[in-house]
């Protein structure tokens, strides 16, 4: 089906980081977003709730392409 070119499009497929839904909604001129930032956004949030503080968001999303890349290894995950 045809994505509207002003339509915001979410995948919350986070693996691969770029699906076809994805790489159409991006030819079609929406607004693609991947389901990484959705994970990303999830942890940040609950990371707040833990701590009180605020989230390293960019640290977090490096880490967690970083560890999608590699397979996805608990260790790429920590510090």
């Amino acid at each position: 089906d045809d994505i509207p070119g002003g339509a915001i499009v979410l995948d919350l497929v986070y693996n691969p980081l770029k699906t076809r839904l994805l790489e159409e909604a991006e030819r079609a001129g929406a607004k693609p977003i991947s389901g990484i930032e959705v994970l990303v956004y999830q942890g940040a949030y609950a990371f707040r709730l833990w701590t009180g503080r605020e989230a390293p968001v960019e640290v977090m999303r490096a880490a967690a392409i970083k560890a999608l890349k590699r397979g996805g290894s608990d260790e790429d995950c920590q510090g």
